[in-house]
């Protein structure tokens, strides 16, 4: 019970600190929106501000369904609604690196300066504030997690810890998929593997399945944003799913590649996420024009 309330402790902090920081980033709409205008010239560019984002937000679900919506309101063209795609999938696996690092008190103290600029301030100085304590409610949440799953919680991953690399991969895709927070499930996959409660190829089969349940977000989006917003749905969806499925049957190369970068399991997970989200869209990115041109013939405005 004890381990139940801290991890279900930490969590909601975690989600209230994402929503706080999303919020009060959304505030400086204005400031952004003429500045993603100009830097979007190239899919790099583009991939670039992507992985910015998602970083800022910690909710790459956020920046595509951005895109999907700006996509629909022909505000971006498919390439540059793409391109952010892609780079929010590599802006997102910053997470999965803090929770690695074990942030402990940084997070309190963000919290803490934020919300006395947050109350004590006014105009950009108080947005930015309410953005600091998000970012401390967010860390906090880490470290409430990584504190709970390392004093206990081995029944709670039982199902998980004994299932093959598929099994793996489908639970973090469905699990996902229903909290809508790749970054929480990464968090916590990153933290369970520190523990040992959790193996690290199992972690990182999971964490490769929550790229894809992630998506739910962007097709939600796609549906009801006319036919340019469901081919960026339909990109997020292809890229993912062929993704964690090429990378698969390749756990050992990609597992061997985050040992060598680290010793601790928590650290190797999060290494893989990036890595896979990194060489994933690197092979993507030199072909983003003729994939966009391909979707419009697959899916026309009809």
């Amino acid at each position: 019970m004890r381990f139940a309330a801290g991890v279900a402790l930490g969590l909601s902090t975690f989600l209230c600190g994402l929503f706080l920081l999303r919020g009060a980033l959304r505030s400086f709409e204005g400031e952004l929106r003429p500045l993603l205008e100009r830097r979007l010239t190239s899919p790099l560019r583009g991939a670039a501000v992507g992985a910015l984002a998602a970083a800022l937000l910690q909710s790459s679900s956020a920046v595509n369904a951005v895109a999907v919506a700006l996509a629909g309101g022909g505000l971006l063209r498919l390439r540059q609604a793409v391109s952010l795609i892609l780079g929010a999938n590599v802006g997102t696996t910053l997470t999965g690196q803090l929770a690695a690092f074990h942030p402990g008190p940084l997070g309190p103290a963000a919290f803490a300066a934020g919300a006395v600029l947050a109350f004590a301030g006014a105009g950009k100085l108080r947005r930015g504030g309410w953005a600091l304590a998000g970012l401390g409610g967010l860390l906090s949440g880490l470290d409430l997690m990584a504190r709970a799953l390392q004093a206990g919680g081995t029944g709670a991953v039982h199902s998980l810890a004994g299932a093959g690399d598929g099994a793996a991969l489908l639970t973090g895709a469905l699990i996902t998929a229903l909290v809508q927070s790749s970054s929480a499930v990464t968090a916590t996959l990153v933290a369970l593997a520190e523990a040992g409660i959790l193996a690290v190829r199992t972690a990182v089969a999971a964490v490769l399945g929550s790229n894809v349940g992630t998506v739910v977000t962007t097709l939600v989006a796609g549906f009801s944003s006319g036919p340019a917003g469901r081919r960026v749905a339909a990109v997020d969806l292809a890229f993912n799913a062929l993704g964690a499925a090429l990378f698969l049957p390749l756990l050992p190369v990609l597992l061997s590649s985050a040992e060598a970068l680290s010793r601790s399991p928590g650290r190797q997970v999060a290494h893989a996420h990036t890595l896979f989200n990194l060489v994933t869209v690197a092979l993507v990115l030199p072909f983003v024009d003729p994939l966009c041109a391909a979707l419009e013939r697959l899916l026309p405005k009809r």
